[in-house]
């Protein structure tokens, strides 16, 4: 039995939630939690769509307590997870997230309660990431750190969910912000990469709008904003299905991303050397890989001969910086 809390969040899309939920039911969790967001009106069959996903979701037949967080209109991205994530830390202390496309590989559930378990203390440790884009790491270590969570399946404590404001207060608070996120997200905390400060920027902007829909990127500038760091494994735990033209935001169906495979990290886990920050990861995979769309560029980079080679790896002593140190954790204003 496992005793780590899972949150699974549901929509319309029964395929990819009877394969994500079949992986649960493998890993067999003492306590599942249920959030369904419910049909757009305006959306012709998604009432039955929904219906199956939550039909699915109710065959648990493993020892199991089960709370559900069913919504009958549509929330929308934003609201309906970031409500679910709040509701679901109000109820435990730590625990998993799995969106109905995140298919996990079996290692991640004991993967992700060890390292829960290991750095619940450690309040510069912001997320568990269970995605791996493809890098190949030097060394025999089973995991290493970075300054951007990913969130196809990850876990946390509520000690990190009570320091996000889904309104992005802080940064709408921000006089300089070009100068701010030069600082946050450069190499040695400065960079002359502006297309990457764009980026982040536009987007961060577009979410205090409202005019991007969703909760993640909220997730991504409080990490930065408390100078924190995401564990990500040395071997890719979970495979994003949800690569569609019909999806809300994995749209980019020929995205290389969607070629990851499932992996198995083996234990017992072994823990870096050094807690440090691994720029060539943040430099290679998730800047050019996640969030660059050029499909020759994003190809060359996942199956250039480069990633097997021996490099040395840039990184930063982040930890030995008093910058992580947290504030009292309360919930934001």
């Amino acid at each position: 039995m496992f005793n780590t809390p899972v949150l699974l969040l549901v929509f319309n899309r029964p395929e990819e939630t009877r394969l994500v939920f079949e992986a649960i039911r493998k890993a067999a969790p003492r306590h599942l939690y249920i959030a369904a967001d419910g049909p757009r009106i305006n959306r012709t069959g998604e009432k039955e769509l929904c219906d199956s996903v939550q039909q699915i979701v109710q065959q648990v037949d493993w020892p199991c307590e089960v709370t559900s967080l069913i919504r009958e209109q549509n929330l929308g991205c934003r609201k309906a997870v970031s409500e679910a994530i709040t509701w679901f830390f109000t109820n435990v202390e730590q625990g998993i997230i799995i969106e109905d496309d995140c298919l996990p590989d079996g290692s991640f559930f004991p993967y992700c309660e060890q390292l829960l378990e290991k750095y619940k203390d450690d309040e510069a440790v912001f997320t568990i990431g269970g995605t791996n884009l493809g890098y190949h790491f030097n060394g025999n270590h089973s995991y290493s750190f970075s300054r951007f969570m990913n969130m196809w399946g990850w876990a946390t404590w509520r000690r990190s969910a009570v320091l996000v404001d889904y309104n992005m207060e802080k940064w709408k608070a921000q006089s300089f912000k070009r100068l701010w996120l030069q600082k946050k997200l450069g190499s040695n905390f400065f960079t002359l990469d502006y297309n990457w400060i764009k980026y982040w920027k536009s987007y961060f902007t577009n979410t205090t709008s409202g005019e991007v829909d969703t909760w993640d990127y909220q997730w991504i500038f409080t990490q930065l904003y408390y100078n924190k760091v995401s564990v990500f494994p040395a071997q890719n735990l979970v495979k994003n299905i949800g690569f569609s033209d019909t999806a809300t935001h994995t749209f980019h169906n020929e995205h290389p991303v969607k070629e990851l495979e499932l992996s198995t990290i083996t234990f017992p886990l072994i823990a870096p050397a050094d807690k440090l920050i691994d720029l060539f990861y943040e430099d290679n995979f998730i800047k050019k890989v996640w969030f660059n769309y050029s499909k020759e560029t994003l190809y060359r980079i996942l199956r250039s001969n480069f990633l097997n080679k021996p490099r040395v790896t840039k990184t930063i002593n982040f930890f030995k910086s008093k910058k992580h140190t947290s504030p009292v954790l309360k919930k934001p204003g």
